[in-house]
């Protein structure tokens, strides 16, 4: 089975539009031809001004054969939530470019724009195009290639639409192990001061289990329902107001990494580390040297980084695998897709070696920005779960330890999770 799509000019982003569409999404053959022949193919795509007979036609509206960015790119938009659309077109047999309007979101083009940045220095999620009409909380981007492929079925009857594929991913942010353990005495003397209490006590006497310590929870959780999980540590040598971590070279801290050596690892850049590829990458050399192997993958602190330098600084230490494509102020899809795409620098206009792998779901945006319960937690990620499952790609979730322990901050959010997990692994 394979698809040709007719197109007069092949450029970096079509070429790259076209190869996360057909083989990120839907994974079949496909290849790209200034020439119709009838009969060569199960289905023929004509993507152009034109229509010819015998085609699928989607009318081309340019954004795709532009080789520099815009300041200012007008996205005129249809509809709304699910039924939104953008890149609208009339006169062809697709109601829009569906081209187009994959690329300007998977690439984060709007992010290249001016914006007003929120309090941590992002790109906040209100100046989306997503937020704004009403699709965040859904993968767009997979619903619209599925409906694609839904229609060129339609069309020709050889061509059969492939099966939707769904999996999940468990990933872990590491910032503060423990609450009190570990400390260290001006550390500890300064918590005890600031809140004092026999908890704190029987924690340093080894007479409780640290509120923060999940990790021997979510190793028999794990291994109950076989899921792989991925854990990003946080090693920052020099703490700070956002970087509140263990030091890395304290012989428990080193212990309980290397506990976790035999399972997936990527590195938690800190704060202070930010637009410093020194300090990224003697952070990376920190983690890969107590866990006795390379790292390739990471995740921004704080969800915190600005394109395209940000991508650029991880690519140039050998990070491959990018898992910081979400909000840190609310849950959804920040691309509009749960499938892992290969990150285009629209500086260089052209494909980057560097994977992104997007998040739905983290329990601080639930707990601290949306201000929402573990039931009404479990009932948001239960909605991701089924959108997913149902347009396909990878359900992503980011949860922090500290979130499944003992505190009485987080008392449910345990028991919501592994409700999750017996939902996702039944």
């Amino acid at each position: 089975m394979e698809i040709i799509i007719l197109c007069d000019n092949v450029t970096n982003r079509l070429d790259y539009t076209l190869g996360f569409i057909f083989g990120d999404i839907l994974g079949i053959r496909y290849k790209t031809s200034a020439e119709f022949t009838s009969g060569t193919a199960s289905a023929w795509i004509c993507y152009g001004n034109d229509k010819i007979p015998g085609t699928y036609h989607i009318r081309n509206t340019g954004l795709l054969n532009e080789t520099s960015f815009r300041d200012e790119c007008k996205v005129h938009v249809n509809g709304y939530g699910e039924d939104c659309v953008l890149f609208p077109t009339e006169d062809s047999d697709h109601s829009f470019d569906i081209f187009s309007a994959v690329f300007f979101l998977i690439s984060r083009y709007e992010e290249y724009y001016p914006f007003a940045q929120d309090a941590y220095q992002r790109f906040p999620h209100t100046s989306s195009v997503a937020f704004k009409n009403g699709f965040l909380h859904y993968p767009m981007v997979n619903k619209w290639v599925m409906d694609l492929a839904s229609k060129i079925e339609k069309r020709f009857p050889s061509f059969k639409k492939p099966a939707i594929n769904f999996s999940y991913k468990a990933t872990y942010d590491i910032d503060i192990p423990w609450q009190y353990r570990n400390k260290g005495i001006l550390r500890g003397l300064g918590g005890w001061l600031k809140s004092p209490g026999i908890g704190r006590i029987k924690v340093l006497c080894k007479i409780s289990e640290d509120p923060f310590y999940s990790f021997d929870f979510l190793k028999k959780l794990h291994s109950k329902f076989g899921i792989s999980p991925l854990y990003f540590w946080l090693v920052a040598e020099k703490r700070g107001e956002f970087d509140k971590n263990v030091s890395p070279h304290k012989t428990e801290m080193k212990k309980l990494i290397k506990d976790h050596k035999d399972l997936s690892n990527g590195l938690h850049p800190s704060w202070h580390s930010y637009g410093d590829a020194s300090i990224v990458l003697k952070e990376k050399r920190i983690l890969e040297s107590i866990l006795g192997k390379s790292i390739n993958a990471s995740r921004q602190h704080y969800l915190r980084f600005r394109l395209p330098e940000s991508f650029e600084l991880l690519q140039s230490i050998g990070i491959s695998e990018e898992y910081s494509m979400g909000y840190g102020t609310i849950n959804g899809f920040r691309a509009s897709t749960s499938t892992a795409f290969n990150w285009f620098n629209l500086k260089n206009n052209e494909e980057a070696k560097l994977r992104i792998h997007p998040f739905c779901f983290m329990d601080a945006n639930s707990y601290y920005e949306q201000k929402q319960s573990p039931e009404t937690s479990f009932n948001e990620m239960m909605a991701y779960y089924k959108a997913c499952k149902k347009e396909g790609g990878t359900m992503i979730t980011i949860f922090h330890n500290n979130f499944l322990g003992t505190g009485s901050a987080f008392s449910g959010w345990a028991g919501m999770y592994e409700k999750f997990i017996q939902e996702v692994h039944p």
